[in-house]
């Protein structure tokens, strides 16, 4: 068998192994499974083994046949756990005739019968498990994501929140935050981009439609819906869903955004609103010196504390506030003069105090806008502790650089956690665009972290298995920081875990695939394709404001300003998407023969085939625009390979319907939609025009004189 210590992620603190095993069961045979207790986190520890033997080789586990028992066991009075002052330490003995599993709680042994469930192989006719001795406990007391309430989150069922939960407990994470509002800036059909999931008692009016608009190549037709509104907001399951993660031993922390990232409720009630000095509303933040901002904002957070904190025994809230800056500060007549960030610094003390007098232990808010205004961590440190709010304030350290861009915009070094504080790096939330590799991200934030001595890392995301190597990455770490700067050991763990036959052959693909995808430019926490040639950069508006005020939103030049860029900066970002075509070739070669066809897999090919069509259709228009404007080729060779170039696009379309996650699709699709559309157009502008007799232009920085009205729909 392979030693554990090749695979296993995250990696045990301790592991003392033989080149012995030893047999648990025959195929299709049984094992016994006791259990020390009857709780519910512990029955989760035996249904996870459970599926696990039954998966490799259909062992039963009825409690009445086999001669091997595996014993679920909780003794905080074990000698194993002596030293150990870790609510989730653990143990596993394995044996030859019986296996212990035994946790300091049940938390712990639930977190044995993980590692376990990982030890266990079949080969031959037979499940084998090592002999070997693991002891065990976590680095951080706190380890977990936030799920943001961003595309693809809101059509989230219950069974596939259940999946995520399964996902993320497998990895031994007990901390989900997930965004129950937040909002952005203007993108999509000049929609204002906002997310509510729930209810909020007496406005009924407050809501977020969206729209579901793409080309399904796979199905020959357009989708069209509107006002879909996000499943947790139609039928409320998410106590559901924090009832279902609490088995697994996750606590499930509800936020809401409730000043910056808010223009829903200021939009819609406009006296709460921040004001502009025209007395006219923003649209955005709050007048925080208006009693009625903070009479409203009290019955949210009641809501959330009463429905989804207190009946599950939690003592959690996530307040938001990050980007608190100008454009959320009021200019009415009482805030004018307070300063963003005294006025900041004010809302929050106050929205702190209010949640600790309903019993909260636990209230997080966003370090950023102290960071931005240089506040004085002195000062803000006496002012928690005066208000008695120092016990329950917790600050959450979001970054998204790597530490050769620098951590924090550069301020890594006034990072000053005065009261508890928990890192946030960044493992990828926008499922809807090319993965990125945030790797270096993560490492360099849970160095800090330990530096520092926080108390948590909880990385910024949402769920796509597109991110399963970030993913992974957060779990190894913040469970075991002595791996932080092993991400060589990693990448080899990584591959053994799921290519554990082509080992050699997977770590060469893996390595090319982060050439592609990590920010090789460190000047941005994007790589180049996502920052300046995907689509959805551009879905965002221009916004405009004319004499009187009013916002007129604009379109972004697109494809035009890609090309613009290409044809500015060949040796660079032409090298760049070059390099891309080269690495695709090898990722693509490795993920089409490796032997897998599951979902982790087809979603690496997805990926790296995402990565080749933007390369390839850029270098081929790019080329096509310099040899027919210099008469080297003619129009039918630019229908001839437009037309290659859209069914390429159509396959790379149809096998993303097949593998994206259901509830990612819309979005995902609609981007590959936009560009499928401009290819199309071009095409049939050439043909339009050749058929007239008449001698087509190909200016690639501008193409309104081609796009259709399919074009201006999709966006």
């Amino acid at each position: 068998m392979r030693r554990l210590s090749d695979y296993l992620i995250p990696l045990p603190q301790k592991i003392v192994e033989s080149e012995g095993t030893f047999a648990v069961a025959p195929f299709a045979g049984a094992v016994r499974i006791s259990l020390s207790e009857k709780t519910d986190i512990l029955k989760e520890a035996k249904r996870t083994l459970e599926g696990r033997l039954a998966d490799i080789a259909a062992v039963t586990t009825d409690g009445k046949r086999g001669d091997y028992l595996i014993k679920i066991i909780v003794d905080a009075s074990a000698s194993d756990f002596a030293y150990l002052d870790n609510d989730e330490a653990y143990y596993v003995k394995t044996g030859a005739k019986e296996s212990v599993l035994c946790g300091k709680t049940a938390a712990g042994a639930f977190y044995a019968a993980l590692t376990f469930a990982d030890m266990l192989a079949a080969e031959g006719d037979n499940v084998l498990v090592p002999d070997a001795y693991v002891l065990d406990y976590p680095d951080f007391k706190y380890r977990g994501h936030t799920i943001e309430s961003r595309y693809g989150t809101e059509f989230l069922t219950p069974k596939q929140y259940y999946d995520m939960i399964d996902y993320f407990a497998a990895q031994k994470l007990n901390k989900l935050i997930v965004t129950l509002y937040d909002c952005w800036n203007y993108q999509y059909d000049n929609d204002p981009v906002e997310f509510l999931y729930m209810e909020i008692p007496g406005y009924p009016e407050l809501k977020t439609p969206k729209k579901i608009k793409y080309y399904s190549a796979k199905e020959k037709r357009w989708v069209h819906e509107e006002n879909v509104l996000p499943s947790l907001f139609v039928k409320d399951f998410f106590g559901d869903v924090i009832a279902y993660a609490k088995r697994k031993n996750i606590v499930v922390v509800p936020q809401f955004n409730i000043l910056g990232h808010n223009s829903l409720i200021p939009r819609m009630m406009p006296d709460l609103s921040a004001r502009n000095q025209n007395g006219t509303s923003k649209e955005r933040g709050f007048c925080t010196s208006n009693p009625a901002t903070y009479e409203f904002v009290y019955k949210i957070i009641d809501k959330i504390i009463d429905k989804y904190v207190l009946p599950f025994g939690h003592d959690e809230i996530h307040l938001g506030l990050d980007e608190v800056q100008m454009p959320y500060k009021c200019e009415c007549p009482k805030c004018r003069d307070i300063s963003c960030l005294d006025s900041f610094v004010e809302y929050a003390v106050n929205m702190i105090k209010y949640c600790k007098s309903r019993g909260m232990k636990h209230v997080y808010i966003c370090h950023d806008v102290l960071l931005t205004y240089d506040v004085d961590f002195g000062e803000l440190k006496k002012r928690f502790i005066d208000e008695k709010i120092d016990d329950v304030t917790v600050l959450d350290w979001w970054t998204y650089e790597d530490p050769t861009a620098g951590l924090f915009y550069g301020k890594a070094d006034k990072v000053d956690p005065i009261v508890r504080s928990r890192i946030k790096p960044y493992s990828g939330y926008q499922n809807w665009m090319a993965t990125q590799d945030t790797t270096e991200n993560i490492r360099g934030c849970v160095k800090l972290a330990v530096e520092h001595g926080f108390e948590g890392v909880n990385a910024y995301t949402t769920y796509d298995p597109a991110f399963d190597k970030n993913f992974l990455t957060i779990a190894d770490v913040a469970w075991n920081s002595a791996e932080i700067d092993n991400s060589e050991g990693f990448d080899r763990r990584y591959v053994a875990k799921y290519y554990p036959d082509n080992e050699e052959a997977a770590l060469t693909a893996f390595r090319a695939l982060y050439e592609m995808t990590h920010d090789d430019v460190h000047e941005y926490w994007q790589n180049r394709l996502n920052r300046w040639l995907d689509y959805y950069m551009f879905s965002y508006r221009i916004k405009e404001y004319d004499e009187e005020g009013k916002l007129h939103l604009k379109l972004k030049n697109f494809p035009g300003d890609c090309f613009n860029r290409l044809i500015n900066s060949d040796r660079v970002d032409v090298a760049y998407l070059e390099m891309l075509k080269k690495n695709s070739k090898v990722i693509i070669n490795f993920f089409e023969n490796s032997g897998r066809y599951d979902l982790i897999n087809d979603t690496w090919l997805l990926n790296a085939r995402y990565y080749e069509r933007a390369a390839d259709e850029y270098l081929t228009v790019l080329g096509l625009y310099r040899e027919y404007n210099d008469g080297a080729v003619g129009a039918d060779r630019v229908i001839s390979e437009l037309t290659r170039l859209v069914l390429e696009r159509e396959r790379l379309m149809t096998f993303a319907e097949d593998v994206k996650l259901e509830q990612n699709r819309p979005t995902y699709l609609r981007d590959m939609s936009v560009i499928r559309q401009w290819l199309v157009d071009l095409r049939d502008y050439f043909l339009r025009e050749v058929a007239a007799g008449r001698k087509p232009k190909l200016d690639v920085t501008n193409l309104d004189y081609a796009m259709s009205e399919r074009f201006a729909f999709l966006r």
